[in-house]
């Protein structure tokens, strides 16, 4: 007998929890926080399920410790992909004239030597009323296997959902996996030169940050990453560590945010973002994943939705370089959009 998103739904009651598939694995996990509280741990102390927004001043590192959950496994095997009624029409979002206009701007200022590269971003809105979170959290999940996907739901905080394919760092004990991973195609059409040099940036770059700290590392790539109806460019880049137990903070100082979702250079990419962009990104492009001792898996945060102000907003964006065009740029974010909107579930019963 299958199980429906009704059956995973009567399990929680008004506690705080996480459910997430782990790519490649025939289990999902359901954690259902013992308590009410908003535990936090900006140093990564605490082992358990984080999501990290993109700027940590502005929104807390929030966990749910392992310590503190019930936890129930489900065989994906045993599920049944929700079917559901038309995905209404967006209440609001990024006009088209605005991001091209945006991305122009982005351009401006990279022919000025201000920037090398910006992620230019955008978001939908949908009405919350009548979505089903844990439904679509399914049908993400078995459409797509090898992301992590998960859902985030704590009432004191806020309700998360996401299925990326990139890995922002892995850790098992002295030894560390990272990707650069950048451009995006959709056909089989040949990489053109503006996406390998876009991805080249985000492999040096990565490259520069960890041999900084003195930390030995090869690299492999780049190499074609397919996910879904999207094709990237990655490069994966493993390193040594010397103290494991004490890295982990520093790795993810190292390495977040990285080129592929905020730009270079780092600092003058968040304040362009932070000028331009017409909402606020919150979690969208932070990271968010496991921690379990000397191990850690941690994701970047794309793909994703934040039920924002009583509606469900849906975050997608794009690299800009030199040789980008605002027509294309658009089109890629709209597509990127569109795909996660597929799968939003409403008058599930």
């Amino acid at each position: 007998m299958k199980m429906t998103a009704r059956d995973i739904k009567g399990f929680p009651g008004g506690e705080p929890f996480v459910l997430f598939h782990r790519p490649g694995d025939e289990l999902a996990e359901l954690w259902l926080q013992k308590d009410n509280a908003l535990h936090t741990d900006p140093q990564f102390k605490t082992d358990g399920f984080y999501v990290h927004p993109l700027v940590r001043d502005r929104l807390p590192v929030a966990v749910m410790p392992r310590e503190r959950v019930h936890i129930i496994r489900f065989p994906l095997a045993q599920w049944e992909m929700p079917v559901a009624g038309a995905v209404p029409s967006p209440l609001d979002g990024t006009a088209a004239k605005a991001h091209r206009t945006r991305v122009q701007s982005a351009l401006d200022a990279i022919a000025s030597g201000t920037l090398q590269k910006v992620v230019v971003a955008g978001y939908r809105d949908y009405p919350v009323e009548g979505w089903d979170a844990v439904a679509t959290f399914m049908r993400l999940a078995l459409t797509y296997p090898q992301s992590f996907v998960y859902l985030w739901h704590h009432p004191a905080h806020t309700r998360l959902l996401a299925a990326s394919p990139e890995v922002l760092v892995r850790i098992d004990g002295h030894f560390g996996l990272t990707y650069s991973l950048a451009g995006t195609k959709t056909t089989s059409r040949p990489w053109t030169d503006k996406e390998r040099n876009e991805q080249k940036i985000v492999t040096d770059y990565i490259i520069r940050r960890l041999l900084s700290r003195g930390w030995a590392l090869s690299q492999d790539g780049p190499q074609d990453h397919r996910q879904g109806h999207l094709t990237h460019l990655r490069t994966d880049i493993r390193f040594i560590l010397d103290h494991p137990a004490e890295a982990l903070p520093k790795v993810l100082r190292t390495l977040h945010p990285t080129p592929a979702v905020v730009g270079l250079p780092k600092d003058e990419a968040l304040q362009w973002i932070a000028a331009n962009e017409d909402f606020d990104r919150r979690y969208y492009t932070g990271f968010f994943g496991l921690k379990d001792g000397e191990q850690a898996a941690f994701y970047v945060h794309l793909r994703s939705l934040e039920v924002v102000d009583g509606r469900v907003r849906l975050f997608a964006g794009g690299g800009i370089v030199a040789g980008s065009r605002p027509d294309d740029e658009w089109r890629e974010v709209q597509q990127k959009t569109d795909i996660l909107a597929a799968h939003l579930v409403y008058g599930y019963d």
